[in-house]
């Protein structure tokens, strides 16, 4: 839906767009890192006047956009989620362990660790104005669980927490308790974790997201507790209870130490911009770029790249957007001293660019669904009289004849060289005594492009010298 939707019964304006395509096939990964995924954004925009709800409309869709961006950044940036035939088949090997371990002498199986009550801070702000907007029966229901909890024993408080986590933090209903009491009830069940379950966490070698961590210790926690009651039984002669535990141990996926694939490594836009100089200047390499870019560009790439790695906090080039990249162009738009469109659409541009080095670089792996900028809306030039730019005749006089009166090669002969001949002030400056060449009597100089001297179009070329500029005096032997 575009533009304000106006609700049928109230008459007050309304944001609603669903959520991207993207984000939806992301959505399981979404609410393991502990974000609200919903299906459809719904915004009120306070307003039964339409002319109103068009001007806040495009404020609050920027707003929604900046929050499924960072989703996106997020979601690269972040461990890959569990699965649940990952989750499954780490559990079972450590309660196989934690068996195998205890099963001779099972006088000796340690009791869980007393889990600490969280400090009094974790019951904050958050807690409280989120318990006022639940109904009274879940906000009843939610205190006398609160209240059971303080006044349990160490093994009580053990089975309420692990309870309280998985009926509560992982349902959703209770948003806030992620914020102020999980983290805290999550931390201490950490600590309860046993050598065993550390161990098969370590060889499973990859990075586990805290909220998967946190499930996955409920689950452990949950099997060990059923392997200390099992092992408890076997102190009288009775191995039912634990033999019907190994059995379904079996029948859980096996543990394979690291075989989730590493995360993908982080291109920066610095990466990109290193491998495009390598290859500018390594001429020998197969990859070699045949015209290269010139020291300036990349200078000036590097420091367009820079700014933009500020103002969004991250150098990581796989997770660019079109969107970003638009409101960093209004940013600058806005800043003061205000730069021209031409300015800003060049920066735009520049970052289309590194992006298209680091597609070509990675043979199109670096964005396997194409490159994020190819769309990207750049401002339009603004149109320049060119000849407010260019010298005037008196000015161009004062100039050649100012130079009459130095005495470095440069300063008296770059002016006239330029002046007569169209060369760039980078091409006269370049040139040395070796590149003039007279041919039947008339004088040439030949602007070279190879090692460290370069030209805009990166080829060489012969220019004649004008006969005021030999009338002046050059030397050119």
């Amino acid at each position: 839906m575009s533009g304000p939707w106006r609700h049928p019964k109230s008459g007050i304006f309304y944001f609603r767009r669903d959520t991207p395509s993207d984000l939806k096939r992301a959505k399981s990964r979404l609410k393991a890192l502990g974000i609200k995924y919903r299906g459809e954004v719904h915004r009120s925009l306070q307003t039964r006047d339409p002319k109103e709800a068009q001007r806040r409309y495009p404020k609050v869709r920027d707003a929604v956009d900046s929050v499924w961006e960072s989703w996106r950044q997020t979601l690269a940036g972040a461990p890959p989620t569990l699965t649940h035939t990952d989750m499954a088949a780490m559990v079972g090997e450590v309660t196989r362990r934690f068996v195998e371990t205890h099963k001779a002498t099972p006088e000796f199986t340690p009791p869980p660790l007393p889990l600490q009550v969280p400090p009094a801070h974790h019951f904050g702000q958050h807690t409280s104005a989120a318990l006022e907007a639940v109904s009274e029966e879940e906000r009843t229901d939610f205190l006398q669980f609160l209240k059971r909890f303080l006044a349990a024993n160490d093994e009580q408080r053990n089975e309420l927490s692990r309870k309280l986590l998985a009926d509560y933090a992982k349902s959703g209903r209770f948003g806030y308790f992620l914020t102020d009491i999980a983290p805290a009830l999550a931390e201490g069940l950490k600590q309860q974790v046993t050598p065993e379950a550390q161990a098969v966490k370590d060889e499973y070698g990859k990075p586990i997201t805290a909220v998967d961590e946190a499930q996955l210790n409920l689950l452990m926690l949950s099997q060990l507790a059923e392997a200390r009651g099992g092992l408890e039984q076997t102190l009288g002669l009775d191995y039912r209870e634990l033999n019907q535990l190994e059995e379904r141990l079996r029948a859980l996926p096996p543990f394979e130490p690291g075989t989730r694939k590493a995360a993908t490594k982080t291109t920066t836009f610095s990466d990109i911009i290193d491998e495009e100089e390598k290859r500018s200047r390594d001429k020998e390499s197969l990859m070699a770029s045949r015209r290269g870019k010139s020291a300036a560009t990349l200078k000036k790439y590097r420091r367009i790249a820079s700014e933009f790695a500020a103002y969004r906090h991250s150098e990581d080039a796989t997770t660019i957007t079109p969107g970003e990249v638009t409101r960093w162009m209004d940013h600058l738009f806005k800043a003061e001293p205000r730069p021209s469109r031409t300015t800003v659409r060049d920066k735009g541009a520049a970052l289309q660019a590194i992006c298209k080095w680091g597609q070509r670089q990675s043979s199109g792996q670096l964005y396997p669904t194409g490159l994020p900028l190819e769309h990207l809306n750049l401002p339009d030039k603004e149109e320049v009289n060119s000849a407010k730019r260019t010298y005037s005749l008196a000015q161009a006089q004062a100039i050649l004849k100012a130079s009459r009166n130095e005495t470095k090669p440069e300063r008296r002969w770059v002016p006239w060289l330029m002046a007569y001949s169209g060369m760039r002030v980078g091409e006269a400056a370049q040139l040395r005594p070796e590149d003039f060449e007279q041919i039947e009597g008339h004088w040439f100089v030949h602007i070279k492009a190879e090692g460290e001297r370069t030209t805009k179009t990166h080829k060489g070329r012969w220019v004649p010298i004008h006969p005021a500029v030999i009338a002046e005096g050059v030397d050119c032997h």
